[in-house]
């Protein structure tokens, strides 16, 4: 199996970054040092933050709740892991090691997919209480698979998968998280890569990234169908582990995107596109995602669009149209790929 192939595409993501929602009801409760910004039109330029810059005190007023888990870069020990911490910042505290990455909440919030350990396994998860780890081996020896996000039931994993001798096998498949016995092909791109990113809360719906010549490009498989997958983002404006995530309610995708830096929303049919969230420090936006009741996005800021070294990010969480933005965990640690459970 060609268990290196996985990691390859995830140090890519980390060369090129970027893996009409309405105003929440209320503020996250803390001032930021710029301007507000909302969300325009698709023909709206978006307002770009004149800084970000919240105190530890501001941080701590937030009133969020839930908990979110992440993965932490340690640069001195050459390895990552992934953490829990309060959706308010506080209480954060180690889940797993052994080089674990790209964590993804199961939907009924019990048991986090991950990746890591690089022994060949098909996937990896972890149940959160008890702390109980378990791996599911490879379900086909002519599918290479490579699994996280869950689908919308909870039944199965999405996995980038690669044909071991026959590369028109090339696309997602799902795996269940039982057992991990069986495929169900959800995309096709012979001699390509699709890596899954996020489903509809009705399952009908499937974002990807597909490689391209430009870079990642963001896709939507109508799951079910014959239709062809439809191209929501700009070709090579995505990196390739920075996926889409959809909104609760299914009806915008969230992206931060390779091109600028910026975080944007997109309806699934391609539709409404518009930029979100800017931060004029220069500053890069990764691997956004949404609170459980779609009010909040909680990204990640880099320094610098080349992440390949891992240097320290920020998480930072802002109102669903790009407004208030404020630091939720600062450190001097790359931190990346957050995922919001309630």
């Amino acid at each position: 199996m060609r268990v290196g192939r996985r990691l390859g595409h995830a140090l890519l993501a980390l060369v090129v970054v970027g893996c009409g929602g309405s105003s929440p009801g209320s503020s996250l409760g803390f001032e930021s040092s710029g301007a507000p910004t909302t969300a325009p039109s698709s023909a709206t330029a978006p307002t770009v933050l004149a800084s970000l810059a919240p105190t530890p005190v501001e941080t701590a007023r937030l009133a969020l709740s839930g908990r979110i888990v992440f993965e932490r870069f340690d640069v001195a020990a050459n390895s990552s892991a992934v953490y829990l911490a309060d959706a308010n910042g506080t209480h954060v505290e180690p889940l797993f090691d052994r080089g674990a990455e790209m964590p993804h909440w199961s939907p009924d919030h019990k048991t986090v997919s991950l990746f890591c350990c690089d022994d060949g396994m098909a996937a990896h998860l972890i149940d959160v209480a008890s702390r109980a780890f378990r791996e599911l081996p490879p379900p086909d020896p002519v599918v290479e698979v490579h699994c996280g996000p869950w689908t919308a039931d909870g039944l199965e994993l999405a996995c980038e998968s690669f044909g071991t001798d026959d590369e028109s096998k090339n696309g997602v498949y799902a795996m269940p998280a039982g057992d991990g016995k069986g495929l169900r092909r959800l995309t096709s791109n012979p001699d390509g890569d699709d890596l899954p990113g996020d489903f509809s809360s009705d399952g009908k719906l499937l974002v990807f990234t597909r490689s391209e010549d430009a870079g990642g490009t963001l896709y939507v498989a109508r799951l079910g169908t014959r239709e062809p997958p439809i191209r929501v983002s700009p070709s090579g404006a995505v990196g390739q582990c920075f996926c889409g995530t959809f909104s609760p309610d299914g009806s915008e995708i969230a992206y931060a995107s390779a091109l600028d830096g910026g975080v944007h929303l997109v309806r699934p049919d391609g539709g409404e596109l518009h930029k979100v969230f800017r931060d004029a420090n220069g500053r890069w936006a990764m691997a956004p995602a949404w609170s459980p009741d779609g009010r909040y996005i909680v990204f990640a800021l880099s320094p610098t669009r080349d992440v390949s070294s891992h240097p320290p990010t920020d998480l930072y969480v802002m109102n669903a149209d790009g407004s208030e933005p404020g630091l939720l965990l600062s450190g001097d640690a790359y931190q990346s790929n957050p995922d919001w459970a309630p």
